[in-house]
């Protein structure tokens, strides 16, 4: 959800994770989806959950940083989707919610250093 300025406010998702037929090393590719979900943008509150799911297909080996690309595609579609939804430009909603020095991270990190509303 997002508050009178389309700033973030609240973000519930799920992420579902194809464990193909055994799990193998998929925990890893979880964690650092967690750890990208957030990609440039803050959000004060968060309620994500993992799931795996036993399918049909192999189970797969991760390659480097598992999880971050998805998790990353997974935000900038949100922000899509918000932006269309509250009738403003996807640009103008994405600058909005930039990092701002100073805010901190989901897993807790407080960004000391913060140059992404300069570089936009």
């Amino acid at each position: 959800g997002t508050d009178a300025s389309n700033k973030l406010k609240a973000i519930e998702a799920t992420y579902y994770i194809d464990d193909g037929w055994s799990p193998n090393d998929n925990d890893g590719m979880a964690s650092m989806a967690e750890d990208a979900c957030d990609g440039s943008y803050f959000c004060p509150n968060w309620d994500l959950t993992v799931k795996f799911c036993k399918t049909n297909t192999p189970s797969n080996t991760a390659c480097r940083a598992p999880g971050c690309a998805p998790a990353i595609f997974v935000m900038e579609t949100l922000m899509d989707h918000m932006a269309s939804a509250l009738g403003v430009s996807t640009e103008e909603f994405r600058q909005a919610n930039l990092y701002q020095k100073g805010q901190v991270t989901p897993y807790g990190q407080t960004l000391a250093y913060c140059s992404l509303p300069a570089l936009w």
